[in-house]
C-alpha cells in the first residue's frame, strides 16, 4: 500500500458546506475548519474536518498510522465518555449531541486537566 503524504494542513474559513472527514457531519459555509491536502499513489485529495474533531483526533491519537474510517472517531469519543463520565454531562444530554459537539466537550475537559 502506498504511503500518504500530507502536502498542507491549515485552518480555513470554508466558502461552501463540506463534510467532515472524521465524523461525516456537516461543516457549514462560513465556519472555520481544518483543511489538508494529501497525495497518495499519484492522486491528490483535499479533506476538511471540524476543528473540534481534528483536535480530539490529534490529542487522543485516534487513528495512529491507520486511515480515517467511518465510525472510528465516534467509537473513540464514546469510549472517552465511558472512561470520564463523571466529568461530562449526563448520558441523556450526551446522547443528544453530535460527534463534533462531543469532541468540543472532550477538549474542554482535556484542556482543564492540563492546567
Amino acid at each position: 500500500m502506498p504511503n500518504m503524504d500530507v502536502l498542507s494542513n491549515r485552518l480555513v474559513k470554508v466558502r461552501k458546506d463540506h463534510c467532515c472527514a472524521y465524523c461525516n457531519g456537516r461543516i457549514e459555509k462560513g465556519s472555520m475548519a481544518v483543511m489538508w491536502v494529501s497525495a497518495e499513489g499519484g492522486e491528490i485529495q483535499r479533506n476538511y474536518g471540524h476543528e473540534s474533531c481534528n483536535d480530539v483526533v490529534c490529542e487522543l491519537d485516534v487513528y495512529g498510522d491507520e486511515y480515517i474510517h467511518d465510525g472510528y472517531l465516534e467509537d473513540t469519543v464514546n469510549d472517552f465518555y465511558l472512561d470520564n463520565s463523571s466529568e461530562l454531562p449526563d448520558k441523556s444530554i450526551w446522547d443528544n449531541l453530535n460527534v463534533s459537539q462531543r469532541c468540543q466537550l472532550i477538549m474542554e475537559i482535556i484542556n482543564t486537566q492540563q492546567r
